[in-house]
């Protein structure tokens, strides 16, 4: 599958819109996965491991279902306009509707990295490593990763640094 689909990346005369996160999807496979296993064990071996492996056994599911949960509400269904028509980048969630970030010609895009994975991030000029927001999935080493950082690279990140340069030119020749 190629990465614009992967990310619901769309490029049209309106703007741009992205759906970064949406490799998380099999996160929440393997989250169901391990909340069924969990579950099967508690049932199966319930008398065998006592009080306490019952009590570790719900707290797995928990935590596993919160994540789940969590990653499902907020995270796999950000979107991102990058709106022409209002020069305006908006954030849409499935909780918290459309809200507006930023101007387009105030955005800046930069990497963001912990524990050797990183990911490009979008945040507002001379404000950028107080408050951003992810746009790419996470990214990690290996010739595959640098394949799939290329195609991301060529086919959404260069779309969307042309959009914001011809904003900032257009703004500044106003």
């Amino acid at each position: 599958m190629r990465i614009k689909e992967q990310l619901r990346f769309e490029n049209s005369p309106k703007g741009i819109t992205l759906q970064p996160n949406r490799k998380l999807a099999s996160s929440i496979c393997w989250a169901a996965i391990a909340i069924a296993l969990t579950g099967a064990i508690l049932l199966i071996f319930s008398t065998e491991i006592g009080i306490g492996g019952r009590i570790i056994c719900i707290a797995i599911m928990a935590v596993f279902a919160i994540q789940g949960l969590t990653d499902f509400l907020f995270r796999i269904h950000v979107r991102y306009f990058f709106d022409l028509r209002t020069q305006s980048i908006y954030r849409q969630n499935l909780l918290l509707g459309r809200q507006r970030l930023m101007k387009l010609d105030e955005a800046v895009i930069f990497r963001s990295a912990t524990c050797g994975i990183w990911h490009y991030s979008l945040g507002e000029k001379r404000k950028q490593f107080l408050k951003n927001y992810k746009i790419s999935p996470d990214f990690g080493t290996g010739n595959e990763q640098e394949k799939y950082i290329a195609a991301y690279e060529d086919e959404i990140l260069s779309p969307i640094i042309a959009l914001l340069e011809n904003s900032a030119y257009n703004a500044m020749h106003k």
